[in-house]
């Protein structure tokens, strides 16, 4: 039975009809057959909390409130409690909707300008909250603009978010992050603990969702990782984000190579190497298809963590073409995996693991560690 009221008509949740053991088991299940046709010992699953988990959720603004993407149509469900939320998500939800939307919707014309509001928080006591506006939209006179910027200075004041921005996004678009912002309180960063290392990354970008099971998830890489003679190899953390896969493997290696398209993960790549002292990297802002420009080493290992739409065809050409020893390829997409997986022909399956990021849906993060054939 489900635990939250809004089940029936939120779309964020799908499976709290199920017990937690029953949707560990399914999605085993379903990882199974869809790389069936792959070789490789016993599926390990690795789980933690299946509520008060998830570190960032954005909420949608509509003329009474706050709230998410309803199951049918293109409604909003009212929320004032989100269940697999951490709590001090929930907490500043609440300071949000009673503070800043109950006493100052109607003043102010919060549903022509405001899209939402992301609330992030980390279990290191880190917190934000981002109010994002349409920056372009043609009926915003920019002394509205100011006006609600300066309630939410005197707001600010009030919430116990350590860290407050405004985010400026073009009207057409449905995210909710932008490089234009306004820092109101505190800093443009959050910073999270795992596997003993502090880790900053931006309230702009993109980070784990739950902190808990990634946690879980880099100490497994590590340990697949603690099995090769690496100290004088090189390991290239691909699609690497703020490094936090190359960062904390990175010692066992002689050096580390961070790749990421957006430069400010880089940026974070880079302080999060130099905060937590490893010794000898490298950061460069490419696409995962211009590793030629780099000049890698022939004793080779690879993390791999792409996006939900897989690796570039060209990028997995090229690690083809390298020959990595081990390659750990991290996928939020099973399907996309099981594609991306049998263009590795040189390579053997040794382990495949699944890690449940986000309990109460159908996803799930993989983690495959495929060995050079001899």
């Amino acid at each position: 039975m489900a635990i939250c009221s809004y089940f029936e008509s939120c779309a964020g949740c799908t499976l709290q009809h199920m017990s937690y053991q029953s949707q560990l088991q399914k999605k085993k299940e379903n990882l199974s057959t869809l790389l069936k046709k792959y070789s490789f010992p016993e599926l390990k699953v690795f789980y933690g909390e299946e509520f008060s988990y998830r570190n960032r959720m954005e909420f949608i603004a509509y003329p009474n409130g706050l709230g998410l993407r309803a199951k049918e149509g293109r409604k909003i469900v009212d929320i004032d409690h989100c269940p697999i939320s951490l709590p001090k998500i929930n907490t500043i939800l609440s300071e949000v909707r009673k503070g800043f939307f109950q006493v100052h919707s109607s003043a102010l014309p919060l549903h022509r300008l405001m899209k939402g509001v992301v609330i992030r928080a980390t279990l290191l006591g880190d917190s934000s909250l981002s109010f994002v506006l349409n920056e372009d939209h043609p009926k915003a006179a920019a002394e509205e603009k100011e006006k609600i910027v300066g309630v939410i200075k005197e707001f600010s004041a009030t919430t116990t978010a350590k860290n407050v921005v405004v985010t400026f996004v073009p009207s057409e678009k449905d995210d909710f992050y932008s490089s234009n912002y306004l820092v109101i309180k505190g800093n443009d960063f959050l910073q999270e603990k795992l596997s003993g290392r502090i880790f900053s990354f931006s309230i702009q970008g993109f980070f784990q969702n739950n902190s808990a099971m990634a946690e879980q998830m880099l100490d497994y890489v590590r340990k697949i990782l603690l099995k090769y003679p690496t100290n004088t190899a090189e390991l290239l953390d691909l699609y690497s984000g703020v490094g936090i896969f190359g960062v904390t493997c990175g010692e066992l290696f002689q050096k580390t190579i961070f790749v990421e398209s957006f430069s400010e993960s880089i940026t974070f790549a880079k302080k999060n190497s130099m905060e937590n002292r490893l010794k000898n990297f490298s950061a460069h802002t490419l696409h995962a298809h211009q590793l030629s420009r780099l000049k890698l080493s022939s004793d080779l290992y690879v993390i791999t963590d792409p996006p939900r739409i897989g690796m570039e065809e060209k990028a997995i050409i090229q690690l083809n073409t390298l020959k990595p020893k081990v390659i750990v390829y991290v996928s939020c997409n099973p399907q996309q995996l099981s594609k991306d997986l049998a263009k590795f022909k040189r390579y053997t399956i040794k382990s495949v693991a699944l890690f449940d990021l986000f309990p109460q849906t159908w996803h799930g993060e993989v983690v495959v560690e495929l060995v050079r054939k001899e």
